[in-house]
């Protein structure tokens, strides 16, 4: 995903895990990830990867894992997980994640 000036990664992991990046395009600033400090976050070398099935339209994007789903809205930004179909958090829920 683009906007304008800044690209967004999504990874998703077995158990459920999904990490977002959000940097500058060409990699000149990092405006969000998570930390790499090993006390921090479980590092990514000790994730696996567990995607099964990416969907992606204009208005978002569906990412299925093997108990997951995690639905991206473009417009509003907002990203929402599942675990076995039940909502268990969403990022941006107030829209309150601006890009300037």
């Amino acid at each position: 995903m683009q906007a304008a000036h800044l690209n967004a990664e999504l990874r998703v992991y077995e158990g459920g895990i999904m990490r977002l990046r959000i940097d500058e395009v060409g990699g000149q600033e990092q405006r969000f990830r998570v930390s790499s400090e090993p006390d921090f976050a479980v590092l990514e070398d000790q994730l696996i990867p567990d995607l099964v099935k990416a969907t992606i339209s204009e208005k978002g994007a569906e990412l299925i894992s093997g108990t997951g789903k995690f639905v991206i809205s473009f417009n509003p930004f907002r990203i929402q997980s599942f675990v076995e179909e039940k909502l268990v958090m969403t990022l941006n829920e107030n829209d309150t994640l601006y890009f300037e």
